[in-house]
């Protein structure tokens, strides 16, 4: 009975040596960093040997076969787990050990994760005191994680994968390890993924609810625009934002007439402020707007569908601010009304990056 019980080998243990047999490149490669360094091995392919004294392996575990395992080296006593800062010119991240060991030929790895479990650190000694310390890094599981607690371990990349300077060092400050030879190659590319990390991450400073990362087919580049425009009124909510636009698609109530409408003319109205987030939408609180427009397109008379069509040139534009959620804001909200053309010829139009936007917005 007691052979059931996984529990039986604790006080009756069971051994027999094992042939590990790599069965492509990738595989060498573990085993020799197991080896070297101690670091574990997960469904290995392995030859038995010498199981016919084990009644009841012989006939179920023939030694030829191959057989697959899990291989570590038993933990030796280490102290307390070690936690290091590691910082880039932007930004740092606090590293918690999750693994440390010792290999059988002299070597060793320390292992730690950022706090949002999406950096992975591993430092690799291979035990001679003239040879430079390894180190590698990769992101991994940042979809649906606090943008913020994400942020600073994309930053991190991005700096060091561009050959930043930086730095490792205990809490209190020590200095731990020089490092000179960072992975150069295989390392995915963070600039992207840092930009929309930013982007995030400030629009969150500006909203109330949580902003989590999405997945990445969700994120589109007509939402980072949206995004970007939508930051920028916040930023200058003081200012009106211009950007171009192409028109504006709406549909008529029963009874109501578009004809009663001349152009070229002004829309104008008040708009909820989203930002959207993959499937996710943001509300950050509400803009006036205005546009000209040139004319109508009709879509469908039946359905009542229309689009009202952009000017050309420096009036083909809308302008966006600001506005204070009042009851009557809210009550004006989604209704488009019109006016005389807005002349947009005198503004000076200044790029969204530049740090200066007080005039021309």
């Amino acid at each position: 009975m007691i052979a059931k019980y996984k529990e039986a080998t604790s006080f009756a243990k069971i051994t027999f040596p094992v042939q590990f047999v790599p069965q492509n490149q990738e595989q060498r490669e573990q085993l020799e960093s197991f080896k070297k360094y101690g670091t574990s091995l997960a469904d290995f392919p392995v030859r038995l040997a010498d199981t016919g004294n084990i009644p009841f392996l012989k006939d179920t575990l023939p030694d030829a076969q191959i057989q697959s395992c899990r291989a570590f080296i038993l933990p030796q006593n280490e102290g307390n787990d070690l936690e290091l800062i590691l910082a880039s010119p932007s930004a740092s991240v606090s590293l918690k050990q999750v693994e440390r060991t010792h290999g059988i030929e002299g070597g060793a790895q320390w292992t730690g994760e950022d706090e949002s479990e999406c950096l992975r650190v591993q430092l690799i000694f291979d035990g001679d005191a003239t040879t430079p310390v390894k180190m590698n890094f990769t992101i991994k599981n940042i979809v649906g994680k606090p943008v913020d607690k994400v942020k600073d371990a994309i930053t991190v990349c991005q700096e060091l994968s561009q050959g930043s300077e930086f730095n490792l060092h205990s809490p209190d400050g020590e200095a731990l390890l020089s490092i000179d030879n960072l992975p150069t190659n295989n390392l995915p590319d963070f600039a992207q993924l840092q930009e929309i990390a930013q982007l995030y991450s400030d629009l969150q400073r500006r909203s109330s609810s949580e902003i989590l990362f999405p997945e990445f087919k969700e994120i589109r580049d007509f939402d980072i625009q949206n995004d970007i425009i939508a930051l920028a009124l916040l930023e200058h909510k003081n200012a009106y934002i211009f950007h171009k636009w192409d028109g504006l698609s709406f549909t008529l109530n029963p009874g109501m007439s578009i004809r009663k409408v001349s152009f070229p003319s002004c829309i104008h109205g008040v708009s909820r402020l989203n930002a959207y987030v993959g499937r996710r939408k943001v509300f950050l609180g509400y803009y006036q707007w205005y546009a000209n427009v040139s004319g109508c397109k009709t879509i469908s008379e039946k359905t009542g569908e229309y689009r009202l069509l952009p000017m050309d040139g420096v009036n083909g534009v809308v302008a966006k601010k600001i506005v204070t959620a009042t009851a009557k804001v809210r009550k004006y909200e989604s209704q488009v009304f019109f006016g005389d053309v807005i002349d947009f010829s005198h503004i000076t139009l200044i790029p969204l990056d530049e740090s200066d936007h007080r005039d021309g917005k």
